[in-house]
């Protein structure tokens, strides 16, 4: 019964974990910050992915990259574009985003 028990607590947490980057993510956008959208797309399409919904995860993951790809876009500085396009968090929303491709 104890394991039934943790994992029927963990799908509520992943639940609700999915629930509230949905909500950072409305906000994000609204708001007109892609900093924040990409960061909330990239987590929750980890939250979906970990909770088996793989089309969902994917299509966060594709927000994800594509804000990343026009915040790259639009940095004048060739040196600063390869920068953020180098940075360990960039890079694990680009690896979410082939990991999921995979899955679903």
């Amino acid at each position: 019964m104890g394991a039934a028990r943790d994992r029927n607590e963990q799908a509520r947490v992943d639940a609700a974990a999915v629930t509230e980057l949905g909500r950072a993510l409305e906000v994000a956008r609204r708001n007109g910050f892609p900093t924040l959208t990409w960061q909330s797309a990239h987590r929750l399409a980890e939250a979906q992915a970990a909770g088996g919904c793989l089309t969902d995860a994917a299509s966060a993951a594709i927000l994800a990259a594509e804000m990343i790809e026009r915040m790259a876009a639009e940095v004048p500085d060739a040196r600063c574009r390869e920068t953020l396009l180098a940075w360990p968090r960039v890079q694990a929303a680009y690896e979410t985003l082939e990991r999921v491709r995979r899955l679903a």
